[in-house]
């Protein structure tokens, strides 16, 4: 997995190639880490950011339903998924569409929210186009200008090609 973002006219973002996880720092820098506990939580990201529940051969996880729970005067179906090696994330699911609306998270000291404000079809896939994300005291809308299913080269995987 690997992400690329712009804010504020400025490149950040980060990936995770199956042995090392990176992203770059408030200076500009990448750091590279190992450290299982950071990975666990990038892992979980990675999950949550390529749909991996969709791909339960790629991305093995253990689920667990968690009963029906109600937020903003709507019902939901919580299931926590427990991605292979990754901390754990509750999908929270439209009781008429079944398709992953909010979700929720424990990273580290803080929490994660999320919600998918607007889906779009792409090759026949559901994709979350626009979402709220909140991450501790930060707060951010995301809109995904373009998805593309293209091979990419392993390359690109690597904090050495980041920007590129």
């Amino acid at each position: 997995m690997a992400g690329i973002h712009t804010l504020d006219g400025k490149i950040g973002g980060g990936g995770y190639n199956g042995t090392s996880g990176w992203h770059v720092g408030p200076d500009g820098k990448v750091v590279v880490s190992t450290n299982p506990a950071e990975l666990a939580e990038q892992k979980m990201g990675d999950y949550i950011t390529v749909g991996g529940y969709f791909y339960p051969d790629r991305f093995p996880a253990t689920f667990s339903y968690k009963g029906r729970k109600t937020a903003g005067g709507k019902s939901f179906d919580v299931v926590e998924a427990t991605p292979e090696g990754a901390s754990s994330v509750d999908l929270w699911l439209d009781t008429g569409t079944h398709r992953v609306a909010r979700l929720s998270a424990s990273s580290g000291a803080e929490s994660l929210q999320g919600e998918i404000l607007e889906y779009r079809v792409v090759d026949g896939t559901w994709i979350g186009f626009k979402n709220l994300q909140l991450e501790g005291p930060h707060k951010m809308v995301q809109t995904l200008a373009t998805n593309d299913y293209v091979p990419l080269d392993n390359a690109r995987f690597s904090s050495a090609n980041f920007g590129r």
